[in-house]
């Protein structure tokens, strides 16, 4: 299990590395230095990684709780990574123009 000392601690080297927290859940650190939580899991016999948020913006906690939440849905079968972008597909320009030229002011007739 990672602290947050370890994770402030942690510096960029000259290849990129991770700090495992545990089930799945890690700390990637490239050269770059930019810290960024990401979850390994297995769904459908494919291995693939869920980008959970990035630090410090997401703090240990938030980032263990949304990669609970994550490994929640891949237990009944739901891929985090397509529900994703799904979801961002549902907020893209073009699906919101979509729904919201039914709802035109009248200013913009």
């Amino acid at each position: 299990m990672l602290t947050v000392k370890q994770i402030e601690a942690a510096k960029p080297k000259e290849k990129p590395y991770r700090l495992l927290d545990g089930n799945g859940l890690y700390l990637y650190v490239p050269v770059s230095g930019k810290k960024v939580w990401q979850l390994r899991y297995k769904i459908d016999g494919k291995e693939k990684i869920l980008t959970v948020g990035k630090y410090p913006l997401m703090t240990l906690q938030e980032a263990r709780d949304k990669a609970w939440t994550a490994r929640k849905d891949i237990s009944v079968g739901i891929d985090p990574v397509k529900a994703k972008k799904a979801s961002s597909n549902n907020n893209s320009f073009s699906a919101i123009t979509r729904n919201g030229t039914s709802t035109r002011s009248k200013y913009g007739q």
